[in-house]
């Protein structure tokens, strides 16, 4: 139960850092920052697909997992009187640092969303 209240606590924060480690490889690997629909990040160059391919799996297979575990961390406060308060806590805090990451990816200051989805 432990490593599941960490993934959902980490998740948002993980998902970032690789979406951005993966802008700033294309920037190694280029010698500029990347662009939108010039610059595609599956063809890049060496290491870039690397941090792509981990983005990518935070994306597809990782959000619909951090909602099935936000979910079951809500169930087992549901069923647990004793742990309430502790569960609940952590996947409220989850939830609020879910929001401020899709906050971040829809202000997208650099364009590395729009980048990326390209």
């Amino acid at each position: 139960m432990k490593a599941l209240r960490a993934y959902a606590l980490c998740y948002s924060g993980s998902l970032l850092l690789a979406l951005y480690a993966t802008f700033l490889a294309g920037r190694v690997s280029l010698g500029h920052w990347p662009r939108a629909s010039l610059d595609d990040p599956k063809f890049i160059g060496a290491w870039v697909p690397v941090p792509y391919t981990i983005t990518w799996i935070l994306l597809f297979v990782g959000l619909p997992a951090f909602a099935v575990v936000v979910l079951g961390i809500l169930y087992r406060a549901y069923c647990d009187a004793t742990r309430r308060k502790g569960l609940l806590l952590v996947s409220a805090l989850s939830i609020v640092c879910m929001f401020a990451a899709i906050l971040v990816l829809r202000w997208d200051p650099l364009g590395v969303v729009e980048w990326y989805m390209d």
